[in-house]
């Protein structure tokens, strides 16, 4: 009989560890990479799970109800209660800076409206950085941004950056001598 923490590699290159339940206590081989102190839960336990698991603010991964998303925008969880919850997508939450406009406003946002970062960063959401558009609105100023700004910009730091390399071979050439 194997002992609880075992790790045996079978066939297919995956290492089972012969571990416990949690919940039931039955012992049996578990494909499992890490070992969880000798513990994982069975298959019919794990199906049950979801009922034990705590959700929202008694959660340990709980972190406020915000989370920033694949995009870079901070997304805010809301209470079905809240006033502006009707611009919540299904799962609960809001983006950050549309939020932000709609309090601001004191209404929720239509659909349609739109809020543009000034400065283009996607999660800075002060007030002073956020501007109320349409969507056409805020294309055209992307791309007008894009064409005046961003070649500005692209020659501005490749300036900085030939300086930079100029500043640093003045230093090296003091140093060796």
């Amino acid at each position: 009989m194997p002992q609880l923490g075992d790790v045996e590699m079978r066939y297919n290159g995956q290492a089972y560890i012969w571990a416990k339940c949690e919940i039931c206590g039955t012992e049996r081989w578990s494909r499992r990479v890490k070992d969880n102190n000798g513990y994982a839960n069975c298959r019919p336990c794990t199906a049950r799970a979801p009922k034990n698991f705590k959700r929202g603010k008694d959660s340990p991964r709980w972190n406020g109800g915000a989370y920033k998303d694949r995009q870079g925008y901070i997304r805010v969880y809301m209470q079905p209660d809240n006033f502006f919850y009707p611009m919540a997508n299904s799962n609960g939450y809001i983006p950050q800076h549309r939020l932000v406009m709609a309090k601001h406003l004191g209404r929720c946002m239509q659909r349609w409206e739109c809020v543009h970062h000034k400065n283009g960063v996607k999660d800075d959401n002060r007030l002073g950085n956020l501007k109320l558009t349409t969507q056409g609105s805020h294309t055209i100023e992307h791309n007008k941004g894009y064409s005046d700004g961003y070649l500005k910009g692209y020659n501005e730091g490749k300036e900085k950056a030939f300086k930079d390399m100029r500043d640093a071979e003045i230093y090296l050439k003091a140093v060796e001598t």
